[in-house]
């Protein structure tokens, strides 16, 4: 957000010269969105499950992180720039703030774990720190006992043994957290969050007081940081994979059936929402039918190249 704000402020000739403040400097962290309504703060990047008691779990639709099989970062971007993300966004938040633009990040790693967790079988009984849909998918589905903790908590926890398993965030995140250093493997892939993110939301009246040329600026710019910031995940990511390998930790890869099966049953757990909330259901089929096109395209791309 720093370097966002700082690219703003300088091609927008200083006419934009924001401060950019860290979690807790103005208000608490995960009260970010209030603030923002309440004319506090500006502006703000936030995860959308701080709107998930505001609108429900239609919230978590818009890059959200934690949605089992649910759409990549790819498909997040395409779906917010060249769909109708931003516009539904908009049409939902419209009566709490203004949302400016999307930025997405990568897969998480599937777990941390000091057990293997491989099929559906090894989850049973497993304590295991996340929340959420794939909270409540682990709980009703495998028989987990699910642990709410947040990320600061998540080390100690895990080194005194009260959770056997965790997620938290993509590799490049969570290498500079230690969790290497208090568990034995890393699972992959992040089937249960493949590509969540964050909304940068504004006032509206803020944002309605700047000129239509400075909206359109800052729009461009948060688009184009959107793209940027995924791509120094993805590098960042593998060189934190390259370090783990190098540190001992063992990698294990979660079956296909399991894989399968978690996407089973996260599509049965979104459908009773699709069935309950007339507005869940418009932006679920929205999204799934860009999805459904967008991915016609992929069968294009070779699978093959001279750097294999």
């Amino acid at each position: 957000m720093k370097d966002l704000f700082d690219k703003i402020r300088i091609t927008s000739g200083g006419r934009i010269d924001a401060s950019v403040h860290y979690i807790g400097e103005i208000v608490p962290g995960y009260e970010e969105y209030r603030a923002v309504k309440e004319g506090v703060l500006d502006a703000a990047f936030i995860g959308t499950h701080q709107f998930i008691s505001i609108y429900g779990m239609k919230a978590n639709l818009f890059g959200g992180s934690g949605f089992p099989g649910g759409p990549t970062p790819m498909q997040n971007l395409a779906w917010f720039y060249i769909g109708d993300g931003l516009k539904l966004a908009n049409e939902l938040y419209g009566d709490w703030a203004v949302v400016v633009g999307f930025q997405g990040n990568t897969a998480e790693l599937f777990c941390h774990s000091n057990v293997k967790l491989e099929t559906a079988a090894d989850f049973k009984g497993t304590k295991f720190r996340t929340a959420g849909a794939w909270g409540e998918i682990l709980k009703n589905y495998y028989g987990t006992s699910v642990v709410l903790l947040p990320g600061g908590e998540i080390y100690t926890a895990a080194e005194r043994g009260l959770i056997d398993a965790f997620e938290y965030c993509s590799a490049g995140t969570n290498w500079p957290m230690g969790f290497h250093e208090i568990t034995k493997y890393i699972g992959v892939p992040g089937i249960h969050s493949p590509g969540g993110g964050g909304l940068i939301i504004a006032n509206t009246a803020a944002w309605n007081a700047l000129p239509s040329d400075l909206k359109l600026l800052v729009e461009d710019e948060v688009r184009v940081s959107g793209y940027d910031v995924y791509q120094n995940f993805i590098y960042e990511d593998a060189v934190a994979l390259e370090k783990y390998r190098e540190y001992g930790i063992e990698f294990f890869t979660v079956s296909d059936e399991l894989q399968r099966d978690i996407v089973a049953n996260s599509k049965e757990y979104h459908k009773k929402y699709c069935d309950e909330d007339p507005e869940f259901k418009k932006i679920w089929d929205n999204l799934a039918a860009f999805i459904s096109v967008y991915g016609l395209q992929a069968e294009v791309n070779p699978g093959y190249t001279v750097f294999d």
